[in-house]
């Protein structure tokens, strides 16, 4: 277990040394990759945003379409014998 250890946390080291020269090298590609993640992630929580709030948009648009009542008036009758 303790040989595991020490081989994944030297791979992560090479990994960061790896990306740390690599974005000396070329600050545009560094720039370019950060950039992208936040315009991914930005468009993922507005996604998510959309999703959630989508019951109450749904709500609203019920209620415009019957003309924003919760109770519907109509005639019943139970005992008709009168006529």
């Amino acid at each position: 277990m303790d040989q595991a250890f020490r081989t994944v946390i030297s791979a992560v080291g090479v990994s960061i040394r790896y990306v740390w020269k690599n974005t000396q090298r070329s600050t545009r590609g560094a720039f370019i990759g950060i950039c992208t993640v936040f315009l991914v992630v930005l468009f993922l929580s507005f996604l998510q945003n959309m999703i959630q709030s989508s019951p109450k948009i749904f709500v609203k648009l019920a209620e415009g379409q019957t003309g924003e009542t919760d109770l519907v008036h109509t005639k019943v009758c139970f005992n008709c014998n009168y006529v």
